[in-house]
């Protein structure tokens, strides 16, 4: 291993994310229906959108790598693709071909090359020894006989021939590829498309994101912590995350040991948000409870006459915030909905108050956090029924600039 200490060599692969035309004929294969909390309004989605629905299914889908409608994985299995590139000509990679219009960016999603292997990760294959043309199946797939490539091994394979007019080449790719066991269907809906890829319940090692912004940086957290929160992954799985915008020079990492000094300094620690002191946290939920006290109307001539039914919450949008960690070392006090919510249960304000009422109530709670706390909040309700799971619901505010919302189009996430 000491041989592979050199500036062009990596110990991670990365998956990297692009803008998708759900248009082209170059589309991977996508939903038409995604869950809640991922808001599609148009044909092209940002590379940030598809990178944060990675993070929250916990999966990264194959594809068939189409180019001018054609697969060009082939054999009878889709694939994950990786890049082998270091970490700093994967940025200057992803600016130069990004601004050029090319099917690339700075967004991806890093992983550790021994992870990969051990789960069947390859990489590829270019070109063969002697020239072969595939045949076309009935199921789609592009085959080359067995006697040049067994038929398991044929998703290894990438064309390539720099001898053309015009030269056929995609080594700078350095690519890797992972198989997945079965292929995948024409789908609707994510729900049928999951289990098809690398999930990350498979790795033994960390995984770090690469993203522009700070801003981008804040949203991945919020759904990092959603994870953890609600015991789907531990904590100890996600590592860094890289933020291009304040990331040294990409020009000036040229040792392996610079490399890892600025992921090293990228790290994110999640320990800061599972040890904030209980005296702290009991402070900030004694003044969250006169707040809630403060909007209890004084009660004469008996209980209010019946309305509608159902639960409601106050919904805290910044799981990040001490207020929200202080309230989640309360026993009961937050519910985690399954779309990402993280919503305050409000036992003070009985269930004799019909809905309606409880909604004002809790929107005029809202308005005290944000005063007291600075922290955004809105109302979420559930018509009859107390699981905030379930449907119809009805909250308050946009949720547009919160970072619970993956929206599909934002111009920073391109």
């Amino acid at each position: 291993m000491k041989n592979s200490r050199r500036f062009d060599l990596s110990q991670r692969l990365v998956h990297f994310v692009r803008s998708v035309d759900l248009r082209s004929d170059g589309a991977t294969t996508l939903p038409e229906e995604w869950s809640f909390g991922n808001l599609v309004e148009d044909w092209v989605l940002s590379p940030f959108f598809l990178l944060r629905h990675i993070l929250r299914s916990q999966e990264v889908l194959p594809t068939w790598s189409i180019r001018n409608g054609r697969r060009t994985v082939y054999g009878p299995r889709p694939a994950v693709c990786f890049s082998e590139m270091p970490l700093a000509a994967f940025l200057i990679a992803g600016e130069d071909r990004s601004a050029r219009g090319e099917h690339m960016s700075t967004f991806g999603v890093m992983f550790k090359k021994e992870d990969l292997f051990a789960l069947g990760a390859r990489p590829v294959i270019y070109g063969l020894t002697d020239e072969q043309r595939a045949r076309k199946r009935t199921d789609g797939a592009r085959v080359f006989p067995e006697s040049a490539l067994p038929l398991r091994e044929q998703y290894r394979y990438v064309a390539y021939n720099p001898t053309r007019d015009r030269p056929l080449d995609w080594t700078h790719e350095r690519e890797w590829r992972l198989p997945s066991e079965r292929s995948m269907p024409a789908a609707t809906s994510y729900d049928e498309l999951s289990g098809f890829g690398l999930r990350f319940e498979q790795l033994q090692h960390e995984v770090g994101f690469i993203v522009r912004t700070e801003n981008h940086a804040r949203r991945l957290l919020h759904d990092i912590l959603w994870l953890v929160d609600t015991h789907q992954l531990p904590k100890e799985l996600f590592s860094f995350i890289v933020i291009a915008d304040r990331f040294p020079d990409p020009h000036e990492l040229v040792t392996p040991e610079s490399v890892e000094t600025a992921i090293e300094h990228s790290k994110i620690s999640l320990e800061p948000y599972f040890t904030l002191e209980e005296s702290r946290a009991r402070q900030i939920r004694t003044r969250f409870d006169r707040l809630v006290e403060q909007v209890l109307p004084e009660l004469s001539g008996g209980q209010p006459p019946m309305g509608e039914l159902g639960g409601g919450w106050l919904w805290l949008y910044d799981n990040t915030s001490e207020l929200v960690r202080a309230l989640m070392m309360e026993d009961g006090r937050i519910s985690i909905s399954a779309s990402e919510r993280y919503l305050v249960n409000l036992m003070e304000y009985p269930d004799f108050y019909s809905l309606g009422r409880r909604e004002q109530m809790t929107q005029q709670l809202a308005e005290l956090v944000e005063k007291e706390f600075g922290e955004s909040a809105t109302y979420f309700s559930v018509l009859m029924s107390n699981d905030p799971n379930s449907v119809p619901f009805y909250t308050g505010t946009s949720m547009l600039s919160s970072a619970y919302l993956n929206y599909a189009h934002n111009e920073e996430d391109f």
